[in-house]
């Protein structure tokens, strides 16, 4: 169980670093009602990768039963597609990032005075509605679905990940709910910092995500 935990650790840490996400995160903690609607927020965003991974799980291990053995190598060239489609996106982000533009992205400006109903459904739509998440995700359900696991076993190394995937947006909101003296500048300044360097990011991490993504599957398939 704690090797299938540590084998989809860097999935996990890819889907985590996700720049208008986490900026979304910080901006509601800023307003009136930051506490409600950061922790809205975050229900929102788990309960997305917990809908996904849930269903993506559940589908591999209907198509895999009784047959683990011939499903790896399956599962493997599903990784390592996945890592070259990542690879290409983290090498296009690269090329095309912008992170010395100044002006903040239209989704950040629209935000305005959000509800609890729209803070949840943009933490859903942060984790459904990204064809990152959707590539990680299913290589994190594949193998999970190979590793032989009982069903609570499989639920436990699930949570496991989604808490890793939904660190960056629950630390923001943690230093907020501290009330720590000097929280509000800080996060001020990872807002700032992740907006200027947003392209930076995500394409690093891409690279690096395809990367383990494309070891792990080459490592299966010999």
């Amino acid at each position: 169980m704690l090797g299938t935990i540590l084998i989809n650790l860097p999935a996990a840490i890819g889907i985590a670093v996700n720049p208008p996400a986490i900026i979304t995160g910080i901006m509601l903690l800023t307003g009136p009602e930051r506490r409600r609607l950061g922790g809205v927020y975050l229900a929102g965003w788990v309960l997305g990768l917990a809908l996904l991974i849930g269903l993506g799980t559940a589908l591999a291990g209907w198509q895999v039963r009784g047959h683990v053995a011939d499903a790896r190598p399956i599962v493997a060239w599903g990784e390592l597609a996945i890592a070259v489609g990542l690879l290409l996106f983290g090498l296009r982000a690269l090329v095309t990032r912008r992170d010395d533009t100044p002006e903040p992205p239209r989704w950040l400006r629209a935000l305005g005075n959000l509800g609890k109903a729209r803070a949840f459904g943009l933490g859903a739509f942060f984790a459904i509605v990204s064809l990152k998440n959707l590539a990680l995700l299913a290589a994190m359900s594949g193998r999970i679905a190979v590793a032989e696991l009982g069903g609570i076993q499989s639920a436990i190394v699930a949570a496991a990940l989604i808490a890793i995937a939904s660190a960056a947006i629950l630390g923001p909101l943690l230093m907020t709910l501290s009330e720590e003296r000097g929280s509000a500048l800080l996060l001020d300044r990872w807002r700032e910092l992740l907006l200027h360097h947003m392209g930076t990011l995500t394409g690093s991490m891409m690279l690096l995500v395809a990367l383990s993504l494309a070891r792990h599957a080459l490592d299966t398939l010999r």
